[in-house]
């Protein structure tokens, strides 16, 4: 018995380092606090029930191990569906007009960065943050770009 006991136990354990993507249930101000705690960025997933690119991140990527893997070591993952409920006033707040619309911000709440739109393959979508969160492409080094 003590046994399979352990057995179980490793099984669980294993199965939790490999996990999906991690989505905070809470309100952005504790996701936000999350992030500052655990140095992270927070990534906020805008979407909205109606959009296909949208379902097929939230049905086909983010559960994926890979993308879990990723994810879940650098980002606090909040998503919204916009069409539903925005209790946080985010596409107010951060303009978003646009779905699937990810936002990458710091632990204070600042925007890092934005990507639009979704991919159906996990390595182009994993490339799209790693891409957009190169410090070139952040939008402090874009606006300092454009005043020179």
């Amino acid at each position: 018995m003590k046994n399979i006991l352990i057995l179980f136990f490793l099984l669980w354990f294993v199965g939790e380092m490999n996990a999906q993507t991690i989505f905070e249930t809470g309100s952005l101000k504790e996701a936000l606090a999350k992030a500052r705690k655990e140095k992270k960025m927070v990534l906020i997933v805008g979407s909205a029930t109606w959009c296909g690119p949208c379902q097929v991140l939230k049905k086909n990527i983010f559960p994926l191990e890979k993308v879990g893997d990723y994810f879940n070591p650098r980002f606090v993952v909040k998503t919204y569906e916009l069409d539903k409920a925005d209790p946080d006033s985010i596409a107010r707040t951060y303009n978003i007009t646009a779905y699937p619309t990810l936002l990458i911000l710091n632990g204070e709440g600042k925007e890092l960065t934005r990507v639009l739109g979704g991919a159906s393959d996990p390595n182009v979508f994993i490339g799209m943050i790693q891409k957009a969160i190169q410090p070139e492409n952040l939008l402090t080094a874009r606006a300092e770009r454009f005043r020179h």
